[in-house]
């Protein structure tokens, strides 16, 4: 009975962790200028201890967070997906706070209308700025049937997104100086689409 009651506590306050830092990286994007439909998810399967872990050792196995139907500053998104592996960082369980330092891998998606690609190329400025996609976003072949309404972009690197690194008090809206450019990363690397197109 202990060991039953041991388990439910377990689970119990995993989840509860998980929620309070899915909620804060959620408010952080909102804080940070991105509007639409924004969801984040933490950890592995529900029933792995992944943040209480992660508050022991300063590593988490898993982070995804999408935004559908937004925009990030100024650029309108259809939709966008980061699936960060192998993070490393501060969870702090009091607020739900989480900063991230590094990670082992990340995977960035994002489609667009094809007027913002457009656009963008033909001005020969940078789609999104390296502060939300910190590597080169790539054109990715449709498969069968195609997404005739939009584009997919795709990069992965092991790099964290600006918006991961600061803490919620750093973050503010920020302000584009361009219709699709966001504020230059600190690294001043922007992340952009071949001006060739593919």
């Amino acid at each position: 009975m202990a060991v039953v009651l041991v388990a439910v506590a377990v689970v119990t306050a995993e989840m509860v962790a998980r929620r309070t830092a899915t909620s804060q990286i959620e408010e952080r994007l909102r804080a940070a200028g991105v509007t639409g439909s924004v969801s984040a998810e933490l950890g592995g399967a529900w029933w792995q201890p992944s943040l209480l872990t992660a508050l022991a050792t300063g590593s988490l196995d898993r982070v995804q967070v999408d935004v559908v139907d937004g925009r990030l500053g100024d650029l309108p998104v259809q939709h966008l997906t980061y699936a960060l592996r192998d993070v490393v960082g501060e969870f702090r369980p009091v607020d739900g706070d989480v900063t991230v330092d590094s990670v082992g891998a990340l995977d960035v998606r994002l489609r667009l209308d094809p007027a913002v690609v457009a656009a963008a190329q033909a001005a020969g400025r940078p789609i999104v700025d390296a502060y939300w996609v910190p590597c080169v976003a790539e054109p990715i072949t449709p498969g069968p049937g195609g997404v005739p309404s939009g584009i997919d972009l795709g990069c992965s690197a092991a790099a964290v997104p600006g918006f991961l690194r600061a803490r919620p008090s750093d973050v503010g809206g920020p302000t584009a100086p361009g219709a699709d450019v966001l504020p230059e990363s600190p690294s001043g690397v922007p992340s952009s689409v071949p001006s060739g197109g593919g």
